[in-house]
């Protein structure tokens, strides 16, 4: 994981002003939170290190312009691990947002994150 890291911090800097950086950033993350067999994956193993990378991940995919649900409801779930419940319907309300209903094929995503964020 760490040498990941270490190419996704020195790729946005590296790169800060380039036009398609959201792309770059984008790339990288749903690199990182891959399918369950894909070596890559962040796993919560309840290290602290770990921990950390989530969220910081978690957090850095909020602000992109290319990013998807599926990756938000990724990082909720691991979030669940660690987070109190508060933080997390934090972060899908938060999420959430990013989706309106324009992108109707990420419908049952961007519902599943609302259902986090705001259970019935």
């Amino acid at each position: 994981m760490s040498e990941h890291h270490t190419f996704y911090q020195n790729a946005i800097v590296q790169y800060a002003n380039e036009t398609h950086l959201d792309v770059l950033k984008t790339s990288t993350i749903q690199l990182l939170a891959g399918k369950p067999a894909e070596k890559l994956k962040l796993v919560y193993d309840n290290t602290s290190r770990t921990q950390e990378a989530i969220a910081f991940y978690a957090n850095e995919v909020k602000g992109l312009k290319t990013n998807n649900p599926t990756i938000c409801l990724h990082f909720v779930k691991l979030l669940q691990n660690f987070w109190t419940p508060a933080q997390v319907k934090q972060y899908a309300a938060q999420t959430t947002e990013l989706f309106g209903a324009s992108y109707s094929f990420w419908k049952q995503k961007r519902d599943d994150l609302q259902a986090i964020a705001d259970p019935a």
